[in-house]
């Protein structure tokens, strides 16, 4: 756990000022509704909560942010087709889904287990110039938006059967899976048999056996109390689930300049404060769910990332678009 506290200790309060904000003149004020799937104690809500903040900030309060929890605007793929056609104004979901949803199978690469080792390599790509690069080009091509990246922290394995130690423990362990196929895979060459499946049904499913486990950050697991039904936790840090801050191109067009420079600075500021929640909560959540009688263990992880790197070839394959293997190679720079 040593180098999982001195990583949580160096990122604790990274949000930092950006720069000045751009000021609007209020007139008329709209109204933009954003979703998340999660109760509001989560930090997807918090992070919304605060784009919400700043946007008023920055506009002066002529435009007000509405954030909406616990999938009340829809599940992720509701929410993502809902900003498709302008029925849903914005929101967050799992990369992957967007990816899934809109056929923009590049994304899949951030589905990649071990991509990023630490919150400090995730947070260099979010504010990098590749990350830019990758969301250019989007809102023409999807009607969506992508105003900046937020995370769902590092994924661990939470299971109802036995600790897991090495990627041949999770062999025969049927494991929840969000609904896409980058996802799927990266549970595949982790060594995980995947069974998709929406969040809201998995605690049930739990007890009823019919699946065994799940993959999440652990203070999801403790928010949405996953521990009364599985008790066999395992730190893999094998998957950062990226979470992109999105709006429908529609509503965005229906701002003037300043107003959309102003969500811009919002979403990029509200997404660095929405990133930094998550080492302070690994800390926090985990002595919750030790308390709460979880049998926690560390994973084998030079053999879990070796075993998930001997399938990126398998990505390559998915993805099926020129210059794939060079576009993977950015992005395992973040990680040297």
């Amino acid at each position: 756990m040593t180098t999982r506290r001195s990583v949580l200790s160096a990122l604790a309060g990274t949000a930092t000022a950006l720069s000045a904000p751009a000021i609007v003149s209020a007139q008329s004020k709209k109204i933009i509704r954003i979703g998340e799937v999660f109760p509001k104690t989560h930090p997807y809500f918090k992070g919304l909560t605060r784009f919400a903040e700043e946007v008023d900030k920055r506009t002066n309060g002529a435009i007000k942010v509405e954030v909406f929890s616990d999938a009340q605007l829809g599940g992720e793929v509701a929410m993502v087709q809902g900003m498709r056609t302008g029925t849903v104004d914005g929101g967050t979901a799992a990369i992957g889904t967007f990816a899934q949803t809109t056929n923009q199978r590049r994304f899949f690469i951030l589905d990649m287990p071990y991509l990023f080792d630490t919150y400090e390599q995730y947070d260099k790509w979010a504010e990098s110039e590749l990350a830019v690069e990758l969301r250019a080009g989007m809102a023409e091509k999807t009607g969506i938006r992508i105003l900046a990246f937020g995370g769902a922290g590092m994924d661990q394995i939470l299971n109802t059967k036995r600790p897991i130690y090495k990627p041949e423990d999770l062999k025969g362990l049927k494991m929840r899976v969000w609904e896409s196929r980058s996802a799927q895979l990266s549970f595949e060459i982790t060594g995980m048999t995947a069974t998709p499946m929406p969040y809201g049904e998995v605690f049930t499913s739990l007890q009823q056996g019919v699946i065994d486990g799940l993959v999440n950050a652990m203070t999801t697991f403790y928010q949405t109390k996953m521990y009364e039904v599985a008790k066999y936790l395992s730190l893999s840090d094998h998957l950062y689930v990226c979470m992109p801050l999105m709006l429908s191109e529609r509503v965005f067009q229906s701002l003037g300049k300043p107003e959309q420079t102003a969500l811009v600075e919002a979403a990029a500021a509200a997404t660095k404060y929405w990133r930094a929640l998550y080492p302070t909560d690994d800390q926090s959540y985990l002595k919750l769910l030790t308390e709460a009688g979880c049998k926690v263990n560390e994973v084998d992880r030079k053999a879990f990332k070796a075993h998930a790197q001997a399938g990126y070839g398998k990505f390559v394959d998915l993805i099926n678009e020129p210059g794939t293997k060079e576009l993977i190679d950015k992005f395992r720079k973040f990680s040297v």
